[in-house]
């Protein structure tokens, strides 16, 4: 059945659109709107229609090209960032993804955008397959949605991402919920609900936050770095394409705008950071995670990372102060076949809680015939407890565990940051 075609250019029609829309936001209480298919209407309808609602407006105009959708806010307050959309995808659906673009992206928008500050921005909605079906690697996946929830505008989470659903094209990427008995318990659901905390908490203690627009302070081949807030209340965000099997190594990272010894909490390890004498940021990078810093004076109160709750955080940079996290690195010599993944599952959050489906996956990029090594290094609490064991997942998804009892493993407490771990599944 095809949508009929309402003449709005006719002001009657119009006229009875707008009163429309004026009881329905006041008898329901709605606070906002999604325009579908603007393109299929008259532009100056626009403006009439928002005014009569009374409430923000975001449009959606399928089409990646900046300068096509940016000349719609003349009509319309917001816009869905359809460009940053096919930027940030294509930046995070692989190891071999464009920061460039997503990088130089962001400066168009706000050059060609009358208010980035004001379009809806997102990484999966219904038009469109799910971003895990791209890619499976949780890393990869937390760091553009870490981006999205933390770029200019109002950010859009589709129902099924927090679940990690990977459905493709219409209408496998329309899953129904309730299969999943609402639960809380995938990693995505955890990174979204810290990324939505901090958000929330920037914009009640940074009144400039929301208008304040995101500009990119560092870019390699594989990073991006980004900064927004106003001075003394900044977010530094860190994100990266490397994937699951990215290596540990500290970026130094300038442009934040801290101070000299300014400690900063980085939220997703809840780990704290010193600046050094120029502000810079040693940025502990592992298993291709994002780092998000904010100052921890700003924190008091959240409730983020212990503060305001009564929970205590130890520093993590002097000459020798008390790591509270550890870049673990996993190494095990296993053959196996072409097409086959060796993972690792455990009893903790980390590694999945012994949900296969949330097992991380093991890089064999150092593999020979006479070492067959595969590595995963992963950020974990210092002290933590822990069992594992590796799995083997054959091109069909078939999953084989390693044979023998559960391994168990305690991450070292003291100063050192990083730890190796030798196994051998024969």
């Amino acid at each position: 059945m095809s949508l009929p075609d309402l003449r709005t250019e006719n002001d009657t029609v119009a006229g009875m659109w707008n009163s429309w829309i004026t009881n329905l936001v006041a008898n329901y209480s709605i606070d906002g709107l999604r325009i579908d298919s603007c393109v299929e209407v008259d532009q100056e309808f626009f403006p009439g229609f928002e005014s009569a609602a009374g409430v923000y407006a975001v449009c959606e105009a399928f089409n990646g090209d900046p300068t096509f959708v940016c000349p719609y806010q003349n009509y319309v307050s917001g816009m869905l960032n359809y460009p940053a959309y096919y930027w940030v995808t294509q930046a995070f659906e692989s190891t071999s993804g464009s920061i460039s673009n997503l990088y130089n992206g962001i400066n168009t928008m706000k050059s060609d955008c009358a208010d980035t500050t004001l379009l809806g921005s997102f990484l999966e909605n219904h038009d469109n397959p799910r971003f895990p079906s791209y890619t499976s690697d949780y890393s990869l996946d937390k760091n553009a949605v870490g981006y999205v929830m933390l770029a200019d505008g109002i950010p859009i989470i589709y129902e099924g991402q927090e679940q990690h659903f990977s459905g493709g094209s219409v209408p496998e990427n329309r899953e129904v919920i309730w299969t999943t008995d609402y639960s809380t318990t995938d990693p995505m659901f955890s990174h979204i609900t810290t990324l939505n905390s901090l958000r929330n908490w920037a914009i009640k203690v940074d009144s400039g936050y929301t208008t304040y627009k995101l500009y990119p302070i560092y870019q390699d081949s594989s990073t991006i770095a980004t900064r927004k807030g106003t001075d003394g209340t900044q977010m530094i965000g860190v994100f990266s394409n490397l994937g699951s099997g990215g290596s540990t190594y500290t970026l130094t990272l300038s442009g934040t705008g801290y101070t000299s010894g300014q400690v900063v909490m980085e939220i997703f390890t809840c780990t704290e950071v010193t600046t050094d004498s120029s502000g810079n940021i040693a940025v502990p990078m592992a298993s291709g995670l994002p780092r998000v810093f904010y100052p921890v004076s700003a924190l008091s109160g959240s409730g983020i990372c212990g503060q305001g709750t009564g929970a205590s955080t130890t520093t993590s940079t002097s000459s020798c102060a008390t790591a509270t996290s550890v870049a673990v690195t996993f190494n095990e010599l296993v053959t196996t076949t072409y097409g086959e993944t060796i993972k690792i599952s455990g009893s903790t959050s980390q590694l999945g809680s012994w949900d296969t489906d949330n097992a991380i996956a093991l890089s064999a990029a150092d593999y020979t015939a006479n070492d067959p090594l595969w590595f995963v290094t992963i950020l974990l609490p210092a002290g933590q407890s822990m069992q594992y064991k590796f799995i083997n997942v054959a091109t069909d998804g078939t999953v084989t565990w390693q044979d023998g009892d559960n391994l168990e493993y305690t991450v070292p407490t003291g100063c050192s940051t990083t730890a190796t771990v030798n196994n051998t599944w024969v």
